[in-house]
């Protein structure tokens, strides 16, 4: 008896001590978006709520918009990737998702058929590794994944994120918040940015004949994925997502072998490299600045694209309006903040927020002649619903209401008001407007200012500036 409980004490000191040393990883682990947080945030799902699991490289975590598969067709997306992700990874995101979720549909993307090494590099390894729980999944999937030289400091962690003891903020303790991860569902975007390419040439695309044989390894993992599926009763479809000129020309012999080995197994295949325009994709609307990516028009088009075929292909229920979901419409919302955060030009910005339910607040500097730039302005702002012009009235604020309704501050030396529950400050001695006490903008000397604000995050969006100077276009102070 004795000894049992020398053994029992023993053994709780070791889960203990395990306990705190895997807290401890977590918290010194670097919060990668490409891999790292997208598997931490898989955690935090509800079990068994992801309808359609995304699996692959930056190519589906970039180029595809959960957001717009839910807010569209109330698919239930979740997006488990990592940056320059092989076979064989993604395989074991696989096999890990499949522990918490029973997905109607997993969709796997190519661009690792265009990867030719047996290892990834360095950070990689980490990437597409380290955010899983220890299990003997992860273990299996970093002995894939990197040389035995490696193995040691993969498996225990601490080797590879010792360094960042001076580096932790408090960002690194969020990310165990499980209610905030939940909202977060593996993508990311690139935002309004565009690449400055002109049009793609879709005929030079679809005349590549040629078929390259996948290298071995990522072939073997390639047919375990589908293998896993078929076993797990798991329908199972390849995607390409749309890239620009040089990419899609130079990765389409190894996607035709792709579509060989789809052909073998009946597994239907989605090019939307092949599909260019006739599905329209456009290189020059589409393509982020980083020339290779989509931005987030594209990644909307791509989820718009992919879900029609879903849609129509699978019994994938609307799961709009079900409290179980509900962290789905919170994803949604944070991602459509950030892009309205994001939009540079006048008229994409207005009709971004016509299309999606936001509270507005105006504040108007000083006085100007109206002029034709002026009054289209005046426009874009009265189609959100303003209906005073407040070009008769100097230092004043204008409001809307959750209920739609307009209220008017009187002008005076500074305006104060309670807005949305939120202290809102247009300060006209010290130029400044302060939201909830924290400087936010700086007022143009004779202009408008307007501020975005998310009733449903509670949250202050955006705050965008239009000087008389600058014929009213918008800018961010």
């Amino acid at each position: 008896m004795k000894k049992l409980r020398s053994v029992l004490r023993l053994a709780a000191f070791a889960l203990a001590l395990f306990a705190t040393l895997d807290a401890l990883a977590n918290v010194l682990l670097i919060k990668r978006t490409d891999g790292i947080i997208p598997m931490k945030a898989f955690y935090s799902q509800r079990r068994d709520t992801v309808d359609v699991l995304l699996l692959g490289s930056s190519h589906i975590g970039a180029n595809l918009s959960t957001a717009e598969l839910w807010e569209r067709y109330g698919i239930a997306s979740f997006d488990l990737w990592g940056s320059v992700q092989p076979f064989w990874n993604s395989y074991y995101n696989l096999k890990e998702a499949l522990k918490t979720q029973s997905p109607r549909v997993v969709v796997l993307e190519m661009l690792a058929a265009t990867m030719d090494w047996e290892y990834s590099d360095d950070a990689r390894q980490i990437v597409n590794t380290e955010a899983m729980h220890m299990s003997l999944n992860k273990v299996q999937n970093i002995l894939v994944s990197a040389p035995p030289e490696r193995w040691g400091d993969l498996l225990t962690v601490f080797p590879v994120v010792h360094t960042r003891y001076n580096e932790i903020t408090q960002d690194d303790f969020q990310y165990s918040d499980r209610q905030r991860m939940a909202s977060d569902k593996g993508d990311i975007s690139k935002l309004y940015s565009l690449s400055g390419l002109g049009p793609g040439d879709d005929a030079a695309v679809r005349q590549v004949a040629d078929v390259c044989p996948l290298p071995a390894k990522q072939e073997k993992y390639l047919r375990k994925i589908v293998e896993l599926c078929r076993q797990k009763d798991l329908p199972l479809l390849f995607l390409t997502t749309y890239s620009s000129q040089g990419g899609r020309v130079g990765a389409q012999p190894a996607y035709n072998r792709v579509q060989q080995i789809a052909d073998e197994y009946g597994i239907p295949y989605l090019n939307a490299n092949l599909a260019g325009e006739d599905a329209g994709f456009e290189q020059a609307k589409h393509i982020c600045d980083d020339g290779d990516h989509l931005n987030y028009m594209g990644a909307r088009h791509m989820a718009d694209w992919l879900g029609a075929y879903l849609k129509e292909h699978y019994d994938l229920p609307d799961r709009r309006g079900d409290p179980d979901f509900q962290s789905w419409d919170e994803g949604a919302r944070l991602d459509e903040n950030a892009f309205i955060a994001s939009i540079p030009e006048r008229g994409a910005y207005f009709a971004e927020l016509t299309a999606h339910r936001y509270l507005y607040c105006l504040i108007r500097n000083n006085d100007w002649e109206p002029t034709p730039a002026y009054n289209a302005l005046w426009e874009d702002l009265t189609a959100l619903g303003f209906g005073t012009d407040p070009n008769t009235s100097a230092d004043c604020v204008f409001a809307l209401d959750a209920d739609g309704g307009q209220r008017t501050w009187e002008p005076g030396a500074n305006v104060a008001c309670e807005v949305w529950g939120q202290a809102l400050n247009a300060s006209y001695e010290t130029q400044e407007l302060l939201f909830n006490g924290r400087v936010v903008a700086h007022m143009p000397q004779r202009g408008l200012m307007l501020v975005v604000y998310d009733p449903l995050q509670q949250t202050l969006v955006d705050v965008t500036v239009y000087a008389a100077e600058t014929e009213f276009a918008l800018t961010r102070i």
